[in-house]
């Protein structure tokens, strides 16, 4: 399965989920750019345009998820494109990809919010929200896990990748469906011991650190 460092920590857990009710047993990826160097905000040590450009690499790693393909994000999904069992993509916009992509899986379901010719090629294409249009958390550089709130209302029928998955690893499960990214969260702790101890109220404003082993593995 391919994820995206772009997504929320509670997505990316919820599609972890999804992956372990339905006892995958191929891995699960992500792409994402990279600059060549740092660039800190003169006077702002803290503000710094980062060697990755995605908003969520360390989430995506403590979550499960291994970086593959090159510093442009391109590339690194030959594996994938040809898998034959079930093949779950969230948020890649896979521009990359040949049409024919995910052709022979047995089932293949895309989520998000890009158009394109290897995203057409899904059995079900989902309408997810942008990180704009929901709230959730990511983890910043300094190992701080970090809730963000929604801005903006969600077009049409779309919505987060959280409850999409949560409501599918649910009913996997057996279990009741997640009714907000707090719910999400909870089960995500419990799920990944990286987030140990954590709680959504906890997170507040300002966010909660990892543990040090957590972040430095």
């Amino acid at each position: 399965m391919v994820g995206s460092a772009a997504a929320s920590n509670e997505a990316l857990a919820a599609l972890a989920a999804v992956a372990g009710a339905a006892g995958e047993v191929s891995g699960r990826v992500f792409r994402s750019p990279r600059a060549d160097d740092e660039v800190p905000l003169p006077g702002f040590p803290l503000l710094v345009r980062r060697h990755d450009l995605a908003p969520n690499v360390d989430g995506a790693g403590l979550l499960g998820f291994e970086r593959t393909g090159d510093d442009e994000a391109k590339g690194g999904l030959e594996g994938v494109a040809g898998h034959d069992g079930v093949l779950l993509v969230l948020g890649d916009e896979l521009t990359d990809q040949s049409e024919d992509f995910g052709a022979a899986a047995s089932l293949y379901v895309y989520l998000g919010t890009f158009d394109s010719p290897a995203a057409r090629n899904a059995d079900y294409v989902l309408p997810v929200t942008t990180f704009a249009e929901e709230e959730g958390s990511f983890v910043n550089a300094q190992g701080r896990v970090q809730r963000f709130r929604q801005g903006l209302q969600s077009p049409g029928s779309a919505r987060p990748a959280w409850l999409v998955l949560g409501a599918l690893a649910a009913a996997l499960r057996g279990q009741g469906t997640p009714a907000a990214a707090a719910d999400v969260f909870a089960g995500l702790v419990a799920a990944h011991p990286a987030f140990d101890g954590l709680t959504w109220d906890a997170l507040g404003d300002r966010g909660a650190a990892l543990q040090a082993e957590a972040v430095h593995g």
